[in-house]
This record gives C-alpha cells, sequence and structure tokens, in this order.
C-alpha cells in the first residue's frame, strides 16, 4: 500500500499535469491535450481503485484479527490446584480458578482407579456430573478423603473412616491411619492414581477441554505427585471429552 504522503500527493500530480496540458494546448494541439486529460484522468482513476482495494483489504485483515482477539478473550480458561491439607493428611483439596475475564462453568472429572480399576459413581461433583460455575477472577475449593476411595473398593470399613475424620488432632488421625495400613492392609498398599479432565464451557458458545492430568498417590508423604509428561501432545486430545 502507498503511504500517506504518497496519498495526498497523487492528485496534485494529476491536476498539475492536467494544467500543464491545457496551457500547452493554448499554444500547440487541442486533440493532444483532450487525449491527454483522458489519459491523465484514467491512470487517476485506476489508481484510486487499486488503493481502495488495498484499504479494503487492510480493513478485512484488521477486522479478522480483531475477532481473532475477541474470540481468544472469550474462550474459557481455568486453573487447577491439587494438593493434600496438611493438617488432615486424609483430605484431599482440589482449587478450580477461573482466569478468563467472563465466568465459566467446568465440569471436573477424576477418573480414580485403584489397582488399575476404575471406580464408578464416586461423587457427581468429580465424576463430570456437576457444573462448577465460577464467576470472574473467582476460585472455589472443593475436597475429598483418599480413604474413602479405599472404601469405595471395599478395602476399608466405613467405620474406620469415620474415626479418621472424627479424630480430634493430626497426631490421632494419622495414628489410626497408620494401624489401617499396617494391619487391615498389611503394608500391602494398593497403587491410587488420579487423572484430572476439565471441560470449561460459557454462555459464548465457547469451550475449553483439558486433557487428562494423571497423579499418583504417595502413602509415604500423603501426597498426589503428578506425572509431568504424556505419552501424546496435545493436538491428539480431542477438543470435547465423550462423557461431556
Amino acid at each position: 500500500m502507498t503511504s500517506k504522503k504518497t496519498k495526498n500527493i497523487m492528485p496534485y500530480i494529476g491536476c498539475g499535469a492536467i494544467l500543464l496540458l491545457i496551457i500547452e494546448g493554448s499554444f500547440y494541439n487541442w486533440k493532444f491535450v483532450s487525449e491527454g486529460i483522458l489519459a491523465i484522468t484514467a491512470i487517476i482513476i485506476i489508481w484510486y481503485t487499486w488503493e481502495t482495494s488495498q484499504i479494503r483489504k487492510a480493513e478485512e485483515i484488521i477486522a479478522e484479527a480483531s475477532y481473532e482477539a475477541s474470540k481468544r478473550n472469550k474462550m474459557p480458561s481455568v486453573g487447577c490446584i491439587v494438593f493434600t491439607n496438611p493438617e488432615r493428611t486424609y483430605d484431599t483439596r482440589f482449587i478450580l480458578i477461573n482466569q478468563s475475564i467472563y465466568p465459566v462453568s467446568v465440569r471436573v472429572r477424576c477418573n480414580f482407579k485403584i489397582n488399575g480399576e476404575s471406580l464408578e459413581g464416586f461423587s457427581d461433583d468429580y465424576d463430570g456430573n456437576n457444573y462448577w460455575n465460577l464467576q470472574v477472577n473467582q476460585e472455589k475449593q472443593g475436597h475429598f478423603c483418599w480413604l474413602d476411595l479405599h472404601e469405595n473398593k471395599g478395602l476399608i470399613p466405613n467405620s474406620e473412616v469415620k474415626k479418621v475424620k472424627a479424630a480430634t488432632s493430626k497426631k490421632e488421625a494419622e495414628e489410626i491411619i497408620n494401624e489401617y495400613i499396617s494391619f487391615v492392609l498389611d503394608f500391602k498398599l494398593p497403587k491410587l492414581t488420579m487423572d484430572i479432565e476439565l471441560y470449561c464451557e460459557n454462555d459464548f458458545g465457547f469451550s475449553t477441554y483439558y486433557p487428562h492430568s494423571h497423579y499418583r498417590f504417595d502413602y509415604d508423604k500423603r501426597e498426589w505427585i503428578p506425572t509431568l509428561t504424556s505419552d501424546k501432545p496435545y493436538w491428539e486430545f480431542k477438543s470435547k471429552p465423550s462423557w461431556a
């Protein structure tokens, strides 16, 4: 596209050329002048047509860039933090943070497995059935007990889980848990894993799917240890999970 300076000077050049032809025609040939004026006028029209098309192209590029920027701003974005409550090591804390500039609804699916076998029907909040509605900059903190996962598989009776939760101190709770590990499980700790999926939506019709984040439970540290890598890149995951 021509510069602004060139845009401003082009009409003056054309008018000047036409004026010179008129002056020349008063001394020489008027037919030559009229043909020259027509030629210069045609050149100016062609130049304006080309310049207008360039302006329209630039406007289209700007409009597309503005749309893409608006689309990015409207895409839901959510952060997720998982950690164990240091005062109640049986209690897993689950935090969702709305990082978007608009409200967002999130469905959370935690694929719990014990010794490779999936746990079904643990909780609607963590099975992808219920919505976590987050306003702008809002965070919500949920929690669940990893002992409940063991109970779901019939590894620990509900009475023992209740005793742990009713403990008045961290020490008392740890003693009950250690007793369970040593006497009930005979130190044969089951492999406990969790794959977290997040599916986020908003009322603009945009959605974001966060593929599996894999965690394994460390019984000694009482912590969920994240696996930092995946066996495939993010673009090989679907844009929407089958359960959403």
